[in-house]
């Protein structure tokens, strides 16, 4: 298994021939908050969304190209979400994608997978409380672990994570490790910040 490791790249094509399509586990930790001396976890509820933005350009140019809960398929079929799968059908994955880079219109250069926390200025959430966060690359048919990103960085202040990237480049896709960290909260925000302007 392949570990990554912040701006580091790896070539999916090159390193994975085999196969067009994978299954991306995104999973994170809350950290764990015990008080009142009796012992008793109380973690905060926190409604982190994992989201794939497809780029054009590095630009957002629709918002059909938001992958996430509230629209969970791309047209193209490339691309597919799955929430609240943990203690299902995956080990430690809290969400998962499902790409096809086979099936990516050649127009898209670069695939963007985020965390955001929903309401989270509303609320006064931010990743400081998040923990153990990872990324994983799972070839579908063995349901074998390929590859891992994974941060434990200081992300106090942020509501939002841009937690790899996909880029292709001469026909052949690579991931890179990001880890950047931004106040926007929640999926709008974040895009916006992509989203091309005329």
């Amino acid at each position: 298994m392949n570990v990554i490791k912040k701006n580091q790249i790896l070539n999916i094509t090159k390193s994975f021939p085999k196969y067009n399509t994978f299954k991306i586990g995104v999973g994170w930790d809350l950290e764990k908050k015990v008080s009142g001396g009796d012992g008793i976890d109380r973690r905060q509820i926190v409604d982190v969304d994992a989201v794939a933005l497809m780029l054009v350009d590095d630009k957002l140019i629709s918002a059909d190209d938001v992958i996430f809960y509230n629209n969970e398929e791309h047209a193209s079929k490339a691309l597919l979400y799955k929430s609240d799968i943990r203690a299902k059908d995956c080990d430690d994955d809290n969400d998962i994608f499902v790409i096809d880079f086979g099936k990516i219109e050649s127009k898209y250069n670069k695939i963007i997978i985020a965390l955001t926390i929903y309401k989270g200025k509303e609320k006064s959430q931010q990743f400081g409380i998040i923990n153990n966060a990872f990324v994983r690359i799972i070839e579908i048919e063995k349901d074998r672990e390929l590859c891992r990103f994974e941060t434990n960085g200081d992300f106090t202040g942020a509501r939002s994570l841009i937690f790899v990237e996909f880029v292709k480049a001469s026909d052949m896709w690579s991931m890179k490790g990001a880890a950047r960290a931004f106040p926007d909260s929640g999926v709008t925000e974040l895009a916006n910040r992509y989203r091309k302007h005329d």
